[in-house]
């Protein structure tokens, strides 16, 4: 489906329906990441209307002539004035994805009743152990080319074939279809001009 915000044709995918929850994907990939992350937990949930958009610069979401990380909030607002409407809502994030959620829940305290981080990204950058493989019982040299091997070897710790499958299926399609350009447009003005935590605390389940 496509709902177009501020002029931005944002893709995005839904399952069920009921109470609304907004489900925001890491940079890098697009919806398919949380649909194969949340599904096997929401699909059996009744009253539970799942929404995955593309993000912007991202599977079928063009960045545009967006060039901060205002602009995609500004965006991702629009989006749930036109797909959500002025009710309640849950919100997931996930890494960049909670990075915008945290900003939502900001904004519209009163809106989301409910907020998930998972592995947030934050506006401070860490000094973090070099990556190291905990786990390795498959070689995905077999199944992968060149550059989707590189990012599985490089990304994950625990690799195994249940692993790469679902990289395969979920995130793999997703890679050639990021705008390196537009990312990084975005990302030269990451940091929000007014910060997540500028207000008052968000005080609802989280």
């Amino acid at each position: 489906m496509e709902y177009k915000a501020r002029g931005i044709p944002v893709h995005y995918v839904e399952h069920g329906d009921g109470a609304p929850l907004l489900v925001l994907h890491g940079a890098g990939v697009d919806h398919r990441e949380m649909v194969g992350a949340m599904e096997p937990i929401f699909s059996g949930v009744v009253d539970c209307w799942r929404l995955y958009p593309d993000l912007p610069g991202m599977g079928r979401t063009p960045a545009g002539t967006l060039d901060s990380a205002d602009d995609v909030l500004d965006l991702l607002l629009a989006f749930v004035d036109g797909v959500i409407g002025d009710g309640k809502f849950r919100l997931i994030g996930h890494s960049a994805g909670a990075y915008y959620a945290r900003a939502v829940a900001g904004r519209r305290p009163e809106q989301v009743t409910g907020l998930a981080l998972i592995c947030p990204l934050g506006e401070n950058v860490r000094n973090l152990p070099a990556h190291q493989v905990l786990h390795s019982s498959v070689d995905p040299r077999e199944t992968l080319g060149p550059a989707e091997e590189s990012v599985f070897r490089d990304y994950f710790v625990v690799q195994t074939q249940s692993m790469l499958e679902r990289y395969t299926q979920y995130i793999v399609p997703a890679l050639g279809l990021v705008d390196e350009k537009g990312l990084e447009r975005i990302g030269q003005h990451w940091l929000f001009s007014s910060s997540p935590e500028a207000g008052p605390p968000y005080s609802s389940p989280s």
